[in-house]
């Protein structure tokens, strides 16, 4: 692999390289500068993600999702809950179902089933759907949304 001298460079500003097909060619110190201002930007949002989600962990805890917090003309936070129902035994739903398991699930990449299954599974004068409930999963996932006021 060949390699170019670095040029000099700033003080305080260290050497960078960029590659391409394994040539290597010096970078000057503006573009070292760039990338350390775009490293130094990741690095701050990521902390600032990690303090986000600390905050929206602590305001679910501490207010539970189905309400918004409001301070008026600055902000409101959204508190949701989302649940999402999965085939997690396709085989077995398969067979409990029959024919019927065309028109109660959609075939994917993964089996998603239809509102009318998630019925099924919850109504109690179903004949199925003990079998039917024992073949799905529920994933409850929770939300915070922030909007500007």
């Amino acid at each position: 692999m060949a390699r170019t001298k670095a040029a000099p460079r700033d003080v305080g500003v260290p050497a960078g390289v960029k590659i391409v097909d394994g040539q290597e060619v010096a970078l000057t110190a503006r573009e070292v500068r760039q990338i350390l201002d775009g490293w130094e930007a990741k690095r701050q949002l990521e902390e600032a993600k990690a303090r986000l989600e600390e905050v929206n962990a602590a305001l679910l805890a501490a207010h539970g999702p189905g309400c918004s917090l409001v301070i008026p003309g600055v902000c409101r936070v959204s508190l949701t809950s989302r649940q999402t129902v999965t085939v997690q035994d396709a085989e077995r739903l398969r067979e409990v179902l029959g024919f019927r398991f065309q028109d109660l699930v959609q075939v994917d990449v993964r089996y998603k089933p239809l509102q009318k299954l998630i019925a099924m599974s919850c109504d109690g004068d179903e004949p199925l759907q003990a079998a039917v409930a024992a073949c799905l999963g529920v994933q409850v996932s929770e939300a915070v949304t922030w909007r500007g006021q």
